[in-house]
């Protein structure tokens, strides 16, 4: 079911990666995974990979933890770095500890 990867790095430390609508969906910072793909497709994503920013549109783009995710919703901007990824959706205080909030308005 859950499309979520643990990867170890040579140093021993382990990178998660997931669906991006996967994650947004799972982590609570959007209602439904039909949400996270709307918003992903009309462009309205950025993901920032070792200091490279890129507008995303695929709602099948991976991201690891470390990657900063920024997005408008509900006129709010959100951006978050991506701290682990769960293999189903979890409840709002465990969503929490799965991101770092740097700047929600």
């Amino acid at each position: 079911m859950g499309k979520t990867k643990q990867i170890q790095n040579l140093d021993g430390s382990v990178i998660s990666t997931a669906r991006l609508d996967a994650w947004l969906y799972r982590t609570r910072l959007v209602k439904t995974r039909t949400v996270a793909t709307a918003i992903i497709s009309s462009g309205k994503i950025r993901i920032t990979k070792n200091g490279r920013t890129k507008r995303i549109k695929k709602p099948s783009t991976l991201i690891n933890s470390g990657d900063q995710v920024s997005f408008v919703h509900c006129n709010r901007l959100i951006q978050v770095e991506m701290v682990a990824s769960p293999t189903k959706r979890v409840s709002a205080i465990k969503a929490k500890s799965l991101y770092r909030d740097h700047y929600s308005s």
